[in-house]
């Protein structure tokens, strides 16, 4: 899959690094292989791992910085998604870190 994306959707030639969020499964964390859409919104990151921890066994929030040439689309300017989606290639991502961990729904 993201072969196809960067031939059906190039990289857009950002100058700079992203700096982006995903609010995700622990389970994804666990394995290591991160899905295409993150943001540059904190908040709304948080709140994917906030309905993560309620439909699996814990969430976390993720953070990394993207280089220019992992970007394939940045929603940032498009006013009527609101999230600040940007989708990469995650498999050419660097360093991803834990900001938070969040527990499973209903965990003390």
């Amino acid at each position: 899959m993201a072969r196809a994306l960067h031939v059906l959707m190039p990289p857009i030639g950002l100058g700079e690094p992203l700096l982006l969020y995903r609010g995700t499964t622990a389970s994804e964390r666990s394995r290591r292989v991160y899905g295409f859409s993150w943001s540059t919104r904190r908040e709304i990151a948080q709140r994917f791992a906030e309905q993560a921890s309620v439909a699996s066994g814990g969430a976390v929030l993720l953070e990394t910085l993207a280089p220019p040439s992992t970007v394939h689309l940045n929603r940032e300017d498009e006013g009527y998604y609101g999230g600040g989606e940007v989708v990469v290639d995650p498999y050419k991502l660097a360093a991803v870190r834990v900001v938070e961990r969040l527990p499973p729904a209903g965990a003390p």
